[in-house]
């Protein structure tokens, strides 16, 4: 009865020493990872021989007990040693409990430096090991309290031990397929790392080189730097302009500004688009003629009147002068420079509206504003009756952008054909204005791309037929009916003025038994300070 009592209590703390075995041999290999070289080649020995030992011991158990004994003595570690000396030797169990708490020591320092030198990469093996420890404390507590009722009668299961090794293999097996991945990916990093060496080297060398070229930048002369920023504002200049304040790409030197006076006032930056007329050109004909009549969109009077408007006007001295666009938006408002005294001066403005004016040194029979019936606050239109005929200034409805008011622009074409007609039973009819159409091919610089854009749209240029098909005709194509590249509105995008990338929107269109009397034609592209240019029509 005594025999199996001690039996039954020594069942139980042989199980829990193999489950430290376990937990133990599971530990070694993580060890591993932080010992020097040759100390890791030394354990693979000892695990290669401890696998042969337990093949030997299955296969003969008797001779087995002997092997195991003397190589573990002297290949295993002192963990292993100190297990097969409590086996052997029971006297000593008292003294067991001490050594597995400085083995346990021994191994927390080992997996404190194991953690700090693993990879980020490797976290999988050290959750592991991080639970490995937990579950060792409870089964070494578990052991202490075997260890002190223990008898020497436990070397009977030496042997169930012994079999139990064949369940340590999975365990360890485990635990070197898990460095075994993390050898290799390490391997694949390193692998990575060396193919993007080369362009990683080439991106910091980029960086250098920035970071030399900054530096001689701070360094360089004061010339350089002014010539660096002349650079910097023509590149700025390109962009397009949205309206005629835009700077000129041409830099004028601060003694240049300071030196030129325009009109008692100090001369402001030059514009992207130039504003400064070219008056060397007659302003006559050679043909004899009588009366001259001059048409502009100043596209704004106040603004015109900074750039030269009053200086051109006088130089034109022409007879009649029409104005389109003036956006003006009361009588209080007009500027006494554009009052010129040798004129009479007839405004049909409004708040809002383009507004329209003729200026005249021979006093007309009578003026009215605007059409009959509709468009009667447009501020679009005035007359001016005279002995010979009828002068009518206009600015014609633009069909807007996305042809949004091309419907406003068709009913203006039908009212305004109606009223020139019924002025021309009376006397002749000159047209003078913006039209706001170009009629054939001929009149635009890209009239493929601008197919159904406002201003040579097939409705826009039907109507214009339509008001010649009533007896009037177009002055200019009459007298220049091949003449290409002669237009009057150039956009202030793109640099087309310059590059002559225009339309012809301006006419002097009259009666045709009136077309008599009309000597000449000419177009003022040299006169700026609009996106349009004068057009003047001279009569015998």
């Amino acid at each position: 009865m005594a025999k199996t009592k001690a039996a039954s209590k020594s069942q139980p703390k042989a199980k829990d020493k193999v489950e430290i075995e376990k937990i133990q041999d599971q530990i070694v290999p993580e060890l591993e990872k932080v010992e020097e070289p040759k100390k890791r080649a030394q354990k693979k020995e000892k695990i290669v021989s401890s696998k042969t030992i337990d093949k030997e011991q299955n296969e003969e158990p008797q001779k087995s007990k002997a092997v195991v004994s003397k190589k573990k003595a002297a290949k295993l570690t002192e963990k292993q040693n100190d297990e097969k000396i409590d086996e052997e030797e029971p006297q000593q169990t008292k003294a067991a409990p001490k050594r597995r708490a400085a083995q346990k020591k021994v191994i927390e320092n080992d997996e404190d430096n194991d953690e700090e030198a693993e990879e980020p990469k490797t976290s999988k093996t050290k959750k592991t090991t991080t639970k490995k420890p937990a579950k060792q404390e409870e089964l070494e507590n578990n052991e202490q309290n075997s260890d002190e009722v223990e008898s020497p009668k436990e070397k009977k299961t030496a042997a169930k031990s012994t079999k139990t090794k064949a369940e340590k293999k999975p365990a360890q097996k485990k635990v070197t397929k898990t460095t075994e991945n993390n050898e290799g990916k390490e391997e694949q990093l390193d692998q990575q790392k060396a193919k993007t060496a080369p362009k990683r080297k080439a991106v910091q060398k980029k960086a250098s080189e920035n970071d030399e070229k900054d530096q001689l930048d701070e360094v360089q002369s004061p010339k350089k730097a002014k010539v660096t920023a002349t650079k910097k504002n023509t590149k700025a200049a390109k962009k397009e302009p949205e309206n005629d304040e835009e700077i000129s790409d041409e830099i004028v030197s601060p003694k240049k500004k300071t030196a030129k006076q325009v009109n008692g006032s100090a001369e402001k930056k030059k514009l992207l688009n130039s504003t400064e007329s070219d008056y060397n050109i007659d302003f006559n004909i050679k043909k004899d003629f009588a009366t001259k009549i001059v048409t502009w969109n100043v596209a704004g009077a106040r603004s015109c009147l900074q750039k030269g408007l009053v200086e051109y006007l006088r130089r034109e001295n022409a007879d009649i002068i029409c104005l389109n666009e003036v956006k003006i938006g009361s009588e209080k408002e007009i500027p006494k420079e554009l009052k010129i005294p040798e004129y009479y001066h007839y405004f049909n403005i409004g708040k809002g509206n383009p507004g329209v004016a003729i200026f005249t040194k021979k006093k007309p029979i009578k003026v009215t504003n605007d059409l009959p019936e509709i468009f009667t606050n447009d501020n679009r239109l005035i007359t001016a009756e005279y002995e010979d005929f009828y002068l009518v200034s206009c600015y014609v409805v633009n069909a807007g952008q996305g042809l949004k008011t091309l419907d406003k622009r068709l009913e203006w074409n039908r009212v305004f054909d109606k009223y020139i007609q019924e002025l021309d039973k009376e006397k002749p009819v000159i047209i003078a204005g913006d039209l706001n159409v170009s009629h054939n091919e001929i009149d635009l610089a890209n009239p493929k791309s601008n197919q159904r854009s406002a201003g040579f749209t097939k409705e826009e240029r039907d109507g214009f037929t339509k008001l010649l098909s009533y007896g009037f005709i177009d002055t200019f194509r009459e007298l220049y009916p091949k003449q290409e590249g002669a237009y009057t509105f150039w956009s202030y995008r793109f640099n087309a003025r310059a590059k002559n990338t225009g339309w012809r929107l301006d006419y002097f269109v009259v009666s045709e038994r009136f077309m008599e009397n009309v000597v000449d034609n000419v177009i003022r592209t040299n006169i700026l300070g609009s996106d349009h240019c004068p057009l003047v029509l001279f009569l015998n």
